[in-house]
């Protein structure tokens, strides 16, 4: 593999393992809320928690890895691309 191509892999694969870190955490967290208040739970909505409380950093943490992750996948596609060597050229099926 193309140096280019793994290191935006492998910057693909640690956002990705990042998201799935922030969302775990954030999942935890407001089952702990929800053991405390069960009344956060039965409308589906999430809460984001006030300024500064654990719930409100657990979701911008994971806002911010859901960027990143977004950020990473176009570079991931940009460098596939680019190494195909067509220009306007459509990345493979997996990378759409």
């Amino acid at each position: 593999m193309n140096p280019d191509a793994a290191t935006a892999r492998r910057a693909l694969i640690r956002a990705y393992r990042a998201y799935l870190e922030a969302e775990e955490d954030l999942e935890r967290a407001l089952e702990d809320a929800a053991a405390v208040m069960p009344e956060l739970r039965p409308h589906g909505l999430r809460p984001i928690g006030a300024p500064g409380s654990r719930i409100r950093r657990l979701t911008e943490a994971r806002s911010h890895s859901v960027e990143v992750l977004g950020v990473m996948r176009g570079k991931h596609r940009r460098a596939i691309v680019r190494l195909s060597g067509m220009e306007g050229a459509v990345p493979p099926r997996a990378l759409r």
